[in-house]
């Protein structure tokens, strides 16, 4: 598949995932089920009106850990790109409001059953592009928090059919760190807090889990940490052969709530791009 620079995805879906410009588009969500490996999943889909001919471009929206399909599909800036920007918009659902394939501990220590969620996200682009004529080469996966993490995963996993990825509020496992490399030549935008407590900016172990759960892990051999944004940013850079100096364009704060925001820009000489999004606060 053709890798395009994020820019040209930024301004395809105008920047929504940055926005908090709302929409009044009355959208419809189809809830759609398919079997992976003998478990049905779920999912729901938002279509453009038919005054878009198409090909689409496609954003597949993942929840974060504790959520749902249905919370996500409520999101103001995702639910508007049908209407605005002629997307398809497919959220996938997690198994009790999880992503069993990373095997992340959750707050309490639980480890959820395995699931092939990097299957299961994998049929959902076949099917957006055979059924709802979305575009192969324009697909924009996204995820918050948890779901984030498995943005990461599918880029290493599948990173054939994936045109671009917005990890949001997320970082990378320890463990994960070892296969980053298959991501190579996809274009990523990081948009991370320096004061989010549950994914830490400078890495190491999210303060939800408290002393005892740590003390369980441990006799389970989970190790709990992820990376710090800037080891994330700089392995991607380097992954990718971006250049040394990175261009900065700060950011308005739309929301008025002291926080400051700025985009951290590395290109290479193919135009592919790595782009933190930070915001102090």
């Amino acid at each position: 598949m053709k890798k395009i620079g994020f820019s040209i995805i930024c301004i395809l879906l105008g920047c929504v995932i940055l926005s908090n410009v709302s929409s009044a588009f009355d959208l419809k969500n189809e809830h759609r089920s398919i079997l992976i490996e003998g478990t049905e999943r779920e999912y729901i889909v938002q279509k453009p009106p038919e005054s878009y001919p198409g090909p689409h471009p496609l954003v597949i929206a993942i929840h974060g850990g504790g959520g749902k399909a249905s919370g996500f599909a409520r999101n103001k800036q995702l639910s508007k790109l049908p209407k605005e920007k002629g997307a398809v918009v497919v959220y996938p659902d997690g198994i009790e409001k999880n992503w069993g394939c990373l095997q992340v501990p959750s707050a309490r220590g639980k480890i959820p059953a395995y699931t092939d969620d990097v299957a299961f996200i994998s049929r959902l682009i076949d099917i957006a592009v055979d059924q709802y004529n979305a575009d192969p080469g324009k697909v924009l996966v996204t995820g918050i928090s948890l779901g984030g993490i498995l943005t990461f995963k599918l880029s290493q996993e599948i990173p054939e059919k994936i045109t671009a990825a917005a990890p949001i509020a997320s970082a990378i496992p320890v463990k994960m760190a070892e296969t980053l490399s298959r991501a190579k030549g996809i274009p990523t935008m990081i948009l991370n807090g320096t004061d989010d407590p549950r994914i830490p900016y400078n890495g190491g172990i999210s303060e939800a889990y408290s002393q005892e759960v740590l003390r369980e892990l441990k006799e389970k051999g989970i190790t709990p940490g992820v990376l710090s944004t800037q080891d994330i940013v700089q392995r991607y850079q380097l992954l990718n052969e971006c250049d040394d100096t990175p261009g900065t364009v700060p950011m308005e704060d739309k929301k008025k709530d002291g926080c400051t925001s700025k985009q951290v820009i590395y290109t290479n000489s193919k135009g592919i791009e790595v782009i933190l999004v930070e915001t102090q606060g």
